[in-house]
């Protein structure tokens, strides 16, 4: 009812763009979303106030668990962005406290510690071999009398 009436507002013919109304009824929710994970309070002041931001459409497409993810490919088609631009989003959420899960399901949100113990675990095995990879670099530029 509410979203026939939000629609009807605008006047006859109007069509509002499908995630318009999406964006509209998820504001309360993202809010909590953003309390509960204990998101940096200017940070998310920031994204609410855009609406039509990158970072406020990303946290609309978001679901929680693993059944639910949004694989990158779609949340691009919903951000009207590029591939990189969704990878960037995720982990700017996760610099400022937002632990967005992204495996081959898709990006989501999690709760279940025994979830993002395994994401850590993934996260920082990924890590610790670029770091690898990146020591014989290292060696080399030492041998080469180069500052590391």
């Amino acid at each position: 009812r509410d979203l026939l009436l939000l629609m009807t507002s605008f006047g006859p013919g109007f069509r509002p763009h499908p995630l318009s109304v999406i964006f509209y009824l998820q504001k309360t929710q993202i809010k909590e979303a953003l309390v509960q994970f204990g998101v940096d309070d200017e940070f998310s002041k920031s994204i609410l106030s855009n609406s039509h931001g990158i970072y406020y459409r990303f946290l609309s497409a978001l679901n929680y668990g693993r059944s639910n993810a949004v694989h990158m490919n779609e949340m691009a088609i919903l951000l009207d962005a590029d591939n990189r631009t969704v990878r960037n989003a995720a982990e700017c959420f996760r610099r400022h406290g937002l632990p967005i899960i992204a495996d081959t399901a898709g990006y989501y949100l999690s709760q279940d510690t025994e979830v993002l113990c395994a994401y850590y675990r993934t996260a920082k095995a990924r890590a610790m071999t670029c770091l690898t990879c990146l020591n014989s670099v290292r060696q080399f530029l030492k041998r080469k009398g180069e500052p590391v």
